[in-house]
């Protein structure tokens, strides 16, 4: 009986969540997330979530993993709740600007020339289905690429291309300069201060502002000055 429990203890000692997993994760802190998730996401000593610890995407990506995950497991969330999961994985486990900015032409339904991106066999792997911008919008682990594309191709009875896999860890990293630098940024920047705020309003009518007759189309510039409190309204 001492054996067993020496054993059990042992056992629960171990990371048992992420095997084959030789990087470093980023740990979730969030209590909605580690609420709403942690049922099929484990969390191991080090607050590491499995699966979600050796991803990150823009908000679109988070957005639509999120309507997967309600679709497929029934996880069921209020709308300020997924807004706020959104949120957090978006600020935590996102992009930074400089990798956010070559794929941006996907999350706004822009018309791009992917040709140069990769070669004809990546191309016609990804691009078969979508748009190669979807896949570059997340970065993961090289065995969290491997076990999202394991799942990818069961589901849509694919096969596996060692190519495509190498690419896919080799440009789109779990691990980045741009993101190391991004992440060890303030996250609640400090707008204190007076603030010059534009804004450009096209009235259709002059009548309204200048008591006039006379209609016009022609765009009208407001500007004030705001001051910023330590906590601001929005």
């Amino acid at each position: 009986m001492q054996a067993a429990r020496t054993l059990l203890s042992l056992l629960l000692a171990v990371p048992f969540l992420v095997p084959g997993q030789s990087e470093e994760g980023i740990p979730v802190s969030d209590q909605l997330v580690l609420a709403k998730c942690a049922v099929c996401h484990p969390v191991d000593d080090h607050g590491n979530m499995q699966r979600i610890s050796w991803e990150r995407a823009t908000p679109e990506g988070w957005e639509e993993a999120l309507k997967r995950m309600i679709r497929a497991n029934r996880v069921i969330l209020t709308p300020p709740e997924a807004r706020a999961i959104v949120k957090y994985l978006s600020a935590s486990h996102g992009l930074a600007p400089e990798e956010s900015k070559p794929v941006m032409y996907y999350v706004e339904r822009r018309v791009h020339d992917e040709t140069g991106l990769a070669n004809e066999t990546l191309l016609d792997t990804c691009a078969k289905c979508h748009a190669l911008g979807r896949a570059l919008s997340w970065r993961r682990s090289t065995a969290e690429w491997k076990e999202f594309a394991e799942g990818h191709l069961a589901h849509y009875k694919l096969q596996m291309n060692e190519e495509t896999l190498a690419f896919l860890a080799r440009v789109a990293p779990l691990h980045t300069p741009e993101w190391a630098v991004w992440s060890a940024r303030p996250h609640t920047p400090d707008l204190t201060g007076r603030w010059l705020v534009t804004a450009t309003s096209t009235p259709a009518s002059r009548t309204d502002l200048h008591h006039s007759r006379t209609r016009s189309s022609l765009p009208l510039r407001h500007q004030a000055s705001v001051p910023v409190s330590p906590a601001p309204p929005w």
